[in-house]
């Protein structure tokens, strides 16, 4: 089951864009990794929620070594920042994709 509303960036380097894809299953692409809850919000904050991460947490388009999973791991640190995500969650996705990389 799918919970929240997808916000992911696509592209490749130096060509990344933030998109907002609340009808779509990230399980279905070929590159997922896992979902990992991090918090909730409710129903009626989810807009406001989308709308600060788009403002708040920018696409690097400037390193080659920027990519989804660097905009994941920020945004998950913002919302820690702002007292959304659960304390920890940023450090536990980014063992997640550490022990994925081997």
């Amino acid at each position: 089951m799918l919970y929240g509303t997808p916000v992911e960036v696509d592209g490749f380097p130096r060509h990344w864009e933030v998109k907002v894809t609340p009808h779509r299953n990230p399980a279905s692409s070929s590159s997922f990794l896992a979902m990992v809850e991090v918090g909730q919000v409710d129903a009626d904050k989810v807009d406001d929620l989308v709308g600060c991460i788009k403002r708040k947490v920018s696409v690097d388009n400037r390193r080659d070594d920027w990519n989804c999973q660097s905009y994941i791991t920020a945004v998950v640190r913002r919302l820690e920042d702002l007292g959304i995500c659960d304390e920890g969650a940023a450090g536990t996705l980014t063992q997640l994709l550490r022990n994925a990389r081997r």
